[in-house]
């Protein structure tokens, strides 16, 4: 069976956000950078060091860091990433953290993506 990427179900955040400029669009575009390249690192084949990969995580990530949202379609971007970051460990998949500010995290994250899917956003 044949697992559909994060970012083919996305269809790319910025896409979903629509036309640029936005005023999150260098954020959205980074939030967006930053799970492809997590998905290119994560699929690669190969030596799980490649240090490319791992850089160009590394750089998105801290783009992503350096831009606080200014929009709600740039909450949601960063909440895109959030849930990534959580799900790389398979035992994080229910849970981010064994503290109550860890499933508030959690709950909030995945309450706004959903509405943000359900179009209440």
């Amino acid at each position: 069976m044949t697992r559909m990427s994060r970012r083919g179900a996305l269809g790319g955040l910025g896409a979903r956000f629509g036309t640029l400029p936005h005023p999150d669009a260098d954020l959205i575009h980074w939030c967006d950078a930053y799970l492809l390249a997590a998905e290119t690192y994560n699929t690669a084949p190969g030596d799980d060091e490649d240090d490319r990969l791992w850089n160009a995580v590394m750089r998105a990530g801290a783009e992503v860091d350096a831009r606080p949202p200014r929009t709600l379609a740039g909450l949601v971007a960063m909440a895109e990433v959030a849930l990534e970051l959580a799900g790389q460990e398979p035992e994080e998949r229910t849970d981010w953290s064994s503290s109550p500010a860890g499933s508030w995290a959690r709950d909030v994250t995945l309450h706004l993506l959903r509405l943000s899917r359900e179009g209440a956003v």
